[in-house]
């Protein structure tokens, strides 16, 4: 701080009275400035420090990704298989199981995004360039939004394992009982198809994020197939829609 001294005797004339003022302005000015600046590097070396931890926690949430990626070609197989004996089961009561045509299974691997880093970073955010800003703040969406998808997956699987509180043993489940895992078991499988496709959309944004399911993994399970014209009008409307608002993104900066 610097500390501003009165004057030693009173102001005998105008000119002594401007020479005081401006010196106390002057003080002021400096005092600021000085103030001004050691905050402002201050907060460059914060923002550097926030850069620096989003890199790291960029890098651990695409080994996540790869591993997600990895557990949903391991689960839609499994729940597959499940449906299978399921099936297999309806058509067959009572079968033992070295007759079903597959093992069933509900065990899974559930991953957790971070974002400790980006939430940190708040009081910087300000200081980074807009189209930075704005790009680490839609990943971190797309993550969240992958993230509340896991969590459907999760609560659906514990769903089906929670059938057999009160249902007895796999062969020896009624028709009734088979119809209702089977539709808990296809809905979880959905689950996963839609986590799957929130993976390619982030995945076609930021290239880094992969390997990511690709739509022909989607289709193996679900067997509807759209109308490709109006799927590629729909594609086509939302690149120009996309090219639109980066085109207006960069003439506001």
């Amino acid at each position: 701080m610097i500390d501003i001294h009165p004057a030693h005797h009173a102001a005998t004339t105008w000119r002594e009275f401007f020479i005081h003022i401006a010196t106390i302005v002057l003080g002021l000015i400096i005092a600021v400035g000085l103030e001004q600046t050691v905050e402002y590097f201050h907060h460059r070396h914060q923002l550097a420090e926030a850069r620096r931890a989003l890199v790291v926690e960029r890098g651990a949430n695409v080994i996540y990704f790869a591993a997600q990626t990895a557990e949903f070609h391991r689960m839609a197989a499994q729940l597959q298989d499940d449906i299978s004996v399921l099936q297999y089961l309806k058509a067959h009561p009572h079968a033992a199981p070295e007759t079903w045509p597959a093992k069933f299974n509900l065990t899974t691997i559930n991953y957790a995004y971070r974002n400790a880093a980006w939430h940190t970073a708040d009081n910087v955010l300000e200081m980074m360039p807009g189209p930075e800003r704005e790009a680490d703040a839609d990943l971190y969406r797309r993550l969240a939004n992958l993230q509340d998808a896991t969590r459907d997956q999760r609560a659906a699987m514990t769903e089906i394992r929670n059938c057999f509180i009160l249902y007895p043993t796999l062969q020896e489940l009624s028709p009734a009982q088979i119809d209702h895992v089977l539709d808990l078991t296809a809905g979880a499988l959905a689950k996963y198809g839609a986590a799957a496709s929130i993976q390619r959309n982030l995945n076609s944004q930021y290239p880094d994020f992969k390997p990511s399911p690709v739509l022909a993994d989607e289709n193996k399970f679900i067997h509807y197939k759209g109308d490709p014209e109006i799927t590629a009008r729909g594609l086509a409307t939302l690149t120009r829609v996309n090219a639109e608002a980066e085109a207006a993104g960069a003439d506001q900066q």
